[in-house]
């Protein structure tokens, strides 16, 4: 299990935390290779972000309606190749956390298909979590994703 500021979370297989940028994540797992160009600069606007799990703290706001940023964003990405799916999970140690599964192109010069998990877990307090799990579409661990959905905990 990894954990980061009290929140608990299956660790992805074969990933390696990772030290996104500020403006991406506040904790993260990726793929070691890719990790490995990216810090020393050598990846193009051609590569694509291969599988990742990112942890990004936020202001509080409703689970729903911070989904519904997410889903804009995803939908203007592929207004015609958009599909996504959204339900409210329950996370132990949170008052309110949702789900919601997008599959979608990303557009030239990326131009491939992903899937990925946004799970936002409301807190009664700063920080809430958005945990996004992503990957292209022919890496995605379905496995894993259910495993996260199931194993997300608060404590503290």
């Amino acid at each position: 299990m990894g954990e980061f500021e009290g929140l608990e979370f299956p660790i992805p297989p074969g990933l390696e935390e990772f030290d996104f940028p500020p403006e991406d994540a506040d904790f993260g797992y990726t793929d070691p290779d890719w990790a490995e160009l990216y810090d020393a600069g050598e990846l193009t606007d051609d590569d694509p972000n291969p599988e990742q799990l990112r942890i990004v703290l936020k202001e509080p706001e409703p689970a729903l309606s911070s989904l519904a940023g997410i889903e804009g964003v995803l939908m203007a990405t592929d207004p015609d190749g958009y599909e996504q799916d959204d339900a409210e999970v329950d996370v132990p140690g949170s008052p309110g956390a949702a789900a919601m599964y997008s599959a979608y192109t990303n557009p030239p010069p990326h131009d491939y298909r992903a899937e990925q998990w946004d799970i936002v877990i409301e807190m009664d307090e700063y920080p809430m979590y958005q945990v996004r799990y992503f990957a292209p579409e022919d890496e995605f661990n379905e496995d894993y994703a259910d495993a996260l959905l199931d194993s997300l905990e608060v404590n503290r």
